[in-house]
Parts: structure tokens; sequence; C-alpha cells
């Protein structure tokens, strides 16, 4: 390489060497000293020469020495080997970007809102997970909205809920707030109870179908989505009697965070998010495994 103790003569030597088809020792020489003004002997210049010559930088040919064109594929190899390397290093382990809308026409509401999300997703063409929080305002508009989201985001699985007003760095009200995680280092498996009516005397089997629905092995954290209060389900919530049992099937100290859905504080109904379906008194447990 170009590079040790003497690097600086090393350096004119070459430029000096590339200025020309080749040059004689004896050239090489007087241009050092003439052209760079370097005090420098005859012997140190052949030294380093030689150096280059051993290191299959030049090439001897008879009297005269010349740049080594196999050295220079090999310099340009490492070059766009390390400009990989440092672009990888760049590139993020995980991004996340989230859009919103306030679009009345629902599937130009999700598209919008899933566009403005994957415009900040600069490095991965693969998402790992949507999450979607959306006004009740728009009550008989869900399907198209996941529509209009599913347009951008292709295969992506989704989770999400109604709301009692959505955030995304500030209040918002009336919105549709679609937020996309991507990362080739983040799994997940989702489970869903689609309807929590049927174990009302048995909250314990709940937490137990649940967690054995999921098929992802020593995840790392889970987000879960409940129904919120309502008329529709007598202001009760299943939310406490299923994480107490869902403690006995993952691990110890598990993080797990997530919400109950809302209806801006109307409680008729509420309603969950899985991919395009559409729930009103489901419980849906996303578990994440990362590196």
């Amino acid at each position: 390489m170009i590079l040790g103790k003497e690097k600086s003569t090393r350096g004119l030597i070459l430029e000096v060497v590339i200025s020309e088809s080749s040059l004689t020792l004896n050239k090489i020489y007087h241009r050092i000293r003439e052209e760079y003004g370097i005090n420098i002997t005859y012997q140190a210049i052949h030294k380093l020469i030689n150096e280059l010559v051993s290191e299959g930088v030049l090439l001897k040919d008879k009297k005269e020495y010349k740049i080594n064109f196999r050295w220079v594929r090999k310099l340009e190899s490492f070059c766009v080997r390390l400009k990989k390397a440092v672009k990888r290093e760049r590139k993020p382990h995980i991004e996340v970007g989230s859009g919103t809308s306030v679009e009345k026409e629902p599937f130009s509401a999700g598209k919008e809102a899933a566009e403005k999300a994957v415009s900040e997703i600069k490095f991965y063409k693969k998402y790992s997970l949507a999450l979607a929080f959306i006004s009740s305002e728009y009550e008989g508009k869900f399907g198209g909205i996941l529509d209009g989201v599913y347009s951008v985001i292709g295969d992506t699985q989704l989770i999400g809920i109604t709301t009692a007003g959505e955030i995304m760095d500030k209040r918002l009200r009336g919105s549709v707030v679609i937020s996309v995680i991507a990362s080739t280092k983040f799994k997940v498996d989702i489970s869903v109870i689609e309807n929590t009516s049927k174990y009302i005397d048995n909250y314990d089997k709940a937490g137990e179908d649940l967690a054995k629905g999921n098929k992802l092995s020593n995840p790392n954290f889970g987000i879960i989505f409940f129904p919120g209060l309502s008329s529709s389900n007598e202001m009760i919530s299943p939310a406490p009697f299923i994480l107490e049992s869902l403690k006995n099937f993952l691990p110890k100290n598990f993080p797990l965070i997530g919400a109950q859905a809302g209806d801006d504080w109307m409680f008729k109904v509420t309603y969950q998010f899985y991919n395009k379906r559409v729930f009103t008194n489901a419980v849906i447990l996303a578990l994440v495994k990362t590196r």
C-alpha cells in the first residue's frame, strides 16, 4: 500500500510515475528533488522504490518503473468494499416513519397517512409492522382507510385501534395516524382473540389462547391492544384480567406496552384493527423479537 513511515515521499513517487508511462530510477530521483523540493538521498529513493516493487505497487521493466495495474484493480476492489462497508455502518438497525391525514374520503386518508410514514423510511424496502390509530369520527369507513393504507404498505402486518384523540408529535383530533417500523432485525408474530365475550367467565383461558396462539419464540417485548370501555361491553374491560393471565405464559418481567381503544369519550363502541380486518371486541397481541 502507499501508507507507511515515509508515506509522503512514497505518495510523491507514485505521483511522478503515474504522470509518465514509465520512468527510470534516476529520473524519479531528480523529479522528486527538483519538482517537489524534497531533500532526500538517491539511496533513500532507491530503497522506497524497491519497497513499492516488493509490495506489488510498482513493476520494474528493465531499468524503468511503472504502475502495476493488478495492484490498481485490487485497490479499486478495496475501495468498492470500503464504500459498501461505510454505507452499511450508517444504515440504522431500525427505522420508524409516521404520517397523518385528516382527509374525509377514507381511502385517501389511509393512503396519505401511509405515504407520509413510508417516506421517512430511507434504507429498508420491506416493512416489519404498521400501527394504525384512527379517530372514531371515521366510523363506518375503517375498511376504506385500511385499503388506502395497504395500497402503500403491501403485505406488511398491521395492528391498531380507534382513539380518544390521536398523537403524532402533538395531539390531534379527527385524524388517521399511521406508523411504520422497518428492520431486518425485527420479527413480529400476532395473535388475536376476536371476541372477548366468550371468555367472560374464564379470562385465564383468554391469556393462554393469546400466548399460545403466538408462534414467535423468545420474544423481547410485546404490543397489546384491548377494546375500550363502552356500552357494547357493558363498560367492563377485560384488560386487567387478561394481563394478569398473560404473566403465566410470557417470560418473567416481560415488557408489554399497549392501550385500550377509544371512541372520543362517547362510550358506545370501540374498534380494533388487524391487517384489513375490523373488530369491536378483540384483543390483539404482537410479540416482537429483535437482535
